[in-house]
């Protein structure tokens, strides 16, 4: 249960440190990235170890309120749910992590893609304009068969 917890606060840690590392993108992408990545393995060792034994397991700690004390507890209908998202999280980082260092891209945290063309089935492109309108709707400017871009 220790490194589910400990999971759980590498994560908000490594949340954390990103949103103050925002004047450096590139950093504050390796460190999310690499902090949910570790966060997430973290996470995924007290549902499976749950899943596999049967037995709940609980986390208590002694806490200053009147009738009370800190209590967290996984049993196996919520490892059930915790572990898909444990995973979820863990391919999300590492395929995000990948995608904003990408050649291609060329972009960090926190910054726009909205002026490049989405890549669509048959090699054709779609570039989206934000609106404005409908809380960030966006259109479609234009649609061609310019993908992948050639130099000119």
């Amino acid at each position: 249960m220790w490194l589910f917890a400990a999971g759980l606060l590498v994560l908000s840690a490594g949340a954390f440190l990103s949103l103050l590392a925002r004047r450096a993108p590139s950093f504050a992408s390796r460190l999310g990235a690499g902090t949910a990545v570790v966060g997430s393995l973290l996470a995924t060792v007290t549902p499976v170890e749950v899943l596999l034994t049967g037995r709940s397991v609980e986390l208590r700690l002694p806490w200053e309120v009147p009738f009370g004390s800190f209590s967290f507890g996984v049993d196996p209908l919520s490892a059930v749910f915790l572990l898909p998202i444990a995973v979820v999280v863990l391919v999300a980082a590492i395929y995000g992590g990948q995608y904003l260092r990408s050649p291609r891209r060329g972009l960090a945290a926190g910054t726009s893609a909205a002026a490049d063309p989405l890549p669509l089935e048959g090699g054709t492109t779609a570039r989206f304009a934000h609106t404005g309108e409908m809380h960030g709707a966006s259109q479609v400017s234009s649609v061609g068969s310019s993908w992948p871009r050639t130099s000119t």
